[in-house]
């Protein structure tokens, strides 16, 4: 499905300020309020983060090694991501987590609000192997700028800020020990 650059989407954890902003929203907040009290839970290491509107739920799995830039823009650079997941207690590797990632174009926009991207191009999920590790091959993240014209732009005006995002990709790790006996 494709998305106009400024429809806000729906779930129950986006809950949006204004139509058309999809940078600031109320699901900041709730997700703080959350966290304070996770923190408190022995097994919880991790900040949570919110997804946003461009998380997919239907990514498909992809070897390790493999490429996730299907549609590369000519002022791409390409990037090597690898990493290693282990338990927080025991470090043990955990084999078979899951490893989600999606990232933006280097104009910006991820594949859903791009019609120069083709479905499911800068993302993939990974299985961690026998070690925990998992690697894949992407862009270089760059920078990039939210719609600085509507109601977050104004915002960001008034705070003197400037519209750009770090340049960042997201990544999900999930693991369900019940599944695997490595523990």
């Amino acid at each position: 499905m494709r998305r106009d650059r400024s429809r806000v989407v729906s779930s129950p954890f986006f809950f949006p300020i204004s139509t058309g902003s999809t940078s600031l929203t109320c699901n900041s907040l709730v997700d703080e309020i959350t966290f304070k009290l996770a923190e408190e839970a022995k097994d919880a290491p991790t900040a949570t983060a919110i997804l946003g509107p461009f998380f997919r739920a239907d990514t498909p799995y992809r070897q390790n090694g493999d490429n996730i830039v299907v549609t590369k823009p000519k002022d791409g650079e390409m990037a090597y991501m690898h990493g290693r997941v282990v338990d927080f207690d025991t470090k043990k590797p955990l084999v078979g987590a899951t490893v989600e990632v999606w990232q933006a174009s280097t104009n910006g926009l991820y594949e859903q609000q791009d019609p120069e991207q083709i479905e499911f191009n800068l993302r993939g999920k990974f299985k961690t192997d026998a070690d925990g590790r998992y690697y894949f091959h992407c862009l270089r993240p760059t920078p990039y700028p939210v719609p600085f014209d509507g109601p977050a732009g104004k915002m960001l005006q008034a705070m003197d800020r400037h519209p750009f995002r770090p340049a960042h990709i997201h990544i999900l790790v999930s693991f369900y020990p019940e599944k695997y006996d490595n523990m």
